[in-house]
């Protein structure tokens, strides 16, 4: 299973399970996580380009991806506001 996260080229993205950090990134980039299990995955704001939300749901915060228990890609776009 992929989870994708998109934002502008460069920004800090973070994995989470159970309040842990399992990995981060700078975007665009991929974690490969595993089927049947809850993920969270943060943006975070950097320099005048502040965190605003993810395009899928509209979520503010870290968005909750509940990984379905067959292969897939889930695509994150994080929107920021200037």
């Amino acid at each position: 299973m992929r989870v994708t996260a998109f934002s502008p080229a460069g920004h800090y993205v973070t994995l989470w399970q159970d309040g842990a950090q399992l990995s981060s990134c700078f975007s665009p980039c991929t974690f490969l996580v595993n089927n049947g299990q809850t993920y969270q995955v943060a943006a975070a704001s950097y320099g005048p380009e502040a965190f605003n939300h993810w395009q899928n749901d509209g979520a503010t915060g870290a968005e909750t991806v509940d990984v379905p228990g067959t292969s897939t890609t889930v695509t994150l776009t994080a929107v920021y506001s200037p």
